[in-house]
């Protein structure tokens, strides 16, 4: 069984593979640590330790740069932004570092790099089974982002949650899925009046710009989705 610290340098191994664009290799690194996440979560669940949300827990996460690109919307050709910085984190963590609940925010990372992997994949190829594997690790993450008690108090729960569902919406969009994209679109207006804007801190300026961007003409684009 991998170790924490070993689980962690297979995704910051991954993330910089990914921003060296070599995707497969990037892949298998991040795959190999999100089964070291998980049963680390497993082995920890055994214990009986529960799932709950510090709002004081440490900063785990890192944003990193790999493509700020904009995905048209199929039918419309409206842009969408989608938010493509993978998630690295800081290596050897102490205390709350250690915690169930920071093994939650691990694992849902991990879960996203792979995500935004597959879903830049088909955005240059347009495979529909690249699209499939996306929408996929993103309905996981944020299935383990609610199963957190108390998640919308822990800022970097919110932060993944907001992201994810942005994403996921451009692929209901793709799909014309009209009705769950509104939903995670609601579901981001809903976090940003939960973390009182706080998210305008911890996002750089233009990606804010962009997802806030697309929960104010979520109407018109799923308007044009559905015609």
């Amino acid at each position: 069984m991998l170790s924490l610290d070993e689980t962690l340098r297979l995704n910051n191994e991954g993330v910089a593979l990914f921003q060296a664009n070599e995707p497969s290799r990037a892949a298998e690194k991040l795959h190999s640590s999100l089964i070291g996440a998980r049963s680390l979560i497993h082995r920890r669940a055994q214990a009986d330790q529960e799932i709950s949300s510090n709002p004081n827990a440490p900063h785990l996460l890192q944003c990193c740069a790999t493509s700020r690109t904009r995905a048209c919307c199929s039918k419309d050709r409206n842009e969408f932004f989608l938010y493509l910085r993978a998630f690295a984190f800081r290596e050897e963590p102490e205390g709350e570092g250690r915690s169930m609940q920071a093994l939650s925010v691990y694992s849902a990372g991990i879960l996203f790099n792979l995500a935004i992997l597959y879903h830049t994949r088909w955005m240059k190829n347009g495979s529909p089974s690249l699209l499939d594997k996306a929408a996929v690790f993103y309905s996981t993450l944020l299935q383990i982002i609610q199963a957190n008690d108390g998640f919308e108090h822990n800022p970097e729960l919110l932060l993944l949650a907001f992201v994810t569902c942005n994403n996921l919406a451009q692929i209901e969009l793709e799909r014309g899925m009209v009705e769950d994209f509104n939903q995670h679109l609601r579901y981001m207006t809903r976090i940003l009046y939960t973390t009182k804007r706080t998210l305008v801190v911890t996002l750089p300026t233009r990606e804010f710009e962009g997802l806030f961007s697309n929960t104010l003409s979520a109407g018109r684009l799923s308007t044009a989705a559905a015609a």
